[in-house]
C-alpha cells in the first residue's frame, strides 16, 4: 500500500512539474515564434548572399577571367585602385576577397560627412585588372533601413532594423531565451515513464491533433542537436562580450 501511495505521489510530483514547464514552453514559443520565423528566413537567405549579389549586381560584380592572365594583382594595386575613387576622409574598415574566379575584389569603407552621418560604402575592383568595376552605398547613419536587400536582411537578421544602442542586445536576449525555449521542449519531450520508442517515434494512423503533436514533439527532439549550436552561436556573435567571460569562467572551473 505505502509503495503504490509513493508512486502515486510521484507520478502527481510528475504532473505538475510537467505543467511547470509546459507553461515555460507554451508562452517563450508564443512570445518568440515570430522571431525565430524572420531569424530563420533571414538567415537562409544570408548563406547565399554572395551569390544573390552578383545576380542583382552582375556588371559591377562579377568580372570576365582573361585567357592570358590567371594571377591577381598585386593588393596594393586592388586597394589603391578602391581607394582612389573614395574621398580622402573615407576609411576602409574590411576586404572580402573573390569567392571564385570569376568574382570581383569588394572592399568596405566608412565614409564620414560634415553632417556628422556615416555612411558605408562597398568599392567593388575586377582583381585581374586592378580596375573599378563600380561602387554602392550600403547604409547611412541617419537611416533605419539599408540601401541594398542584402544589407536590408543583413540588419534585419543581426538587429531586427533597431536603433543602433539596443539592437544586439535585444537580438542576442532572444537567442538566449529561445534557447531556454528549446531546454523546456527537450524537458517535455524527455520520457520519465520509461517509453523510449514511443518519445522518438510517430504514431501511425493517429488523430489529426496527436500527429500534430507527435510530429512537433519529435522533430523538436531531432532538431535540437541543431538548434541548440545555432541559437548559442547566434547570441555569441550578437553579445560575444558577454558570452566569452561566462565560457572562459565555466572552462576555467573545469580545468
Amino acid at each position: 500500500m505505502d509503495r503504490q501511495a509513493t508512486k502515486q505521489k510521484y507520478l502527481m510530483n510528475l504532473k505538475a512539474r510537467r505543467k511547470f514547464w509546459l507553461e515555460i514552453h507554451l508562452w517563450l514559443g508564443l512570445a518568440l515564434g515570430l522571431f525565430l520565423s524572420i531569424f530563420g528566413i533571414t538567415g537562409s537567405i544570408l548563406v547565399f548572399y554572395p551569390e544573390i549579389e552578383e545576380l542583382l549586381n552582375p556588371g559591377m560584380l562579377v568580372v570576365a577571367q582573361p585567357l592570358d592572365a590567371h594571377a591577381y594583382r598585386p593588393l596594393s594595386e586592388i586597394f589603391k585602385s578602391g581607394s582612389a575613387v573614395m574621398p580622402p576622409q573615407a576609411k576602409h574598415t574590411f576586404a572580402t576577397y573573390p569567392r571564385n574566379s570569376e568574382a570581383a575584389f569588394i572592399l568596405r569603407y566608412a565614409l564620414p560627412l560634415a553632417s556628422g552621418v556615416t555612411e558605408q560604402w562597398q568599392v567593388a575592383v575586377n582583381p585581374y585588372t586592378a580596375e573599378v568595376t563600380g561602387k554602392q552605398l550600403g547604409v547611412a547613419s541617419d537611416s533605419i533601413l539599408p540601401k541594398t536587400l542584402i544589407g536590408f536582411v543583413f540588419e534585419l537578421h543581426y538587429a531586427l532594423l533597431l536603433d543602433e544602442d539596443p539592437d544586439y542586445w535585444v537580438v542576442g536576449i532572444i537567442g538566449a531565451f529561445s534557447v531556454i525555449s528549446v531546454l523546456t521542449g527537450l524537458i517535455l519531450w524527455w520520457p520519465f515513464t520509461g517509453k523510449w520508442l514511443q518519445a522518438v517515434t510517430i504514431k501511425r494512423k493517429a488523430s489529426i491533433e496527436r500527429l500534430n503533436f507527435d510530429l512537433h514533439k519529435t522533430f523538436g527532439f531531432y532538431s535540437t542537436v541543431i538548434l541548440i549550436p545555432v541559437l548559442f552561436s547566434g547570441v555569441y556573435m550578437n553579445v560575444p562580450e558577454h558570452v566569452v567571460p561566462v565560457i572562459e569562467c565555466n572552462l576555467s572551473l573545469l580545468v
